[in-house]
């Protein structure tokens, strides 16, 4: 039988493995296009650009795990009006 406490632990690993998978996921995706773009432009502006939108996809994945904009805010770097304007 699971109990309350369980059920807690269970939800709170779940998020941290979602968390920690979306920066991953984010932070791989935003270097790859930063590269590239940067590469094709020969200058940093297209990392810079790369690693933004990276930092978008995972505020989306956190967002949609349910995370608070202030804690996407936290552990994005982003600025809370850039991730409100993800919502809208």
């Amino acid at each position: 039988m699971i109990t309350e406490r369980d059920e807690i632990n269970i939800r709170r690993t779940a998020e941290q493995k979602a968390r920690a998978e979306g920066v991953a996921e984010g932070m791989a995706k935003g270097k790859a296009e930063g590269r590239a773009e940067g590469r094709a432009e020969g200058r940093a502006e297209g990392r810079d650009e790369g690693r933004k939108e990276g930092l978008f996809e995972v505020a989306k994945s956190l967002l949609a795990s349910g995370m608070s904009v202030c804690d996407v805010s936290r552990h994005t770097g982003l600025s809370q009006a850039e991730i409100e304007a993800l919502l809208g």
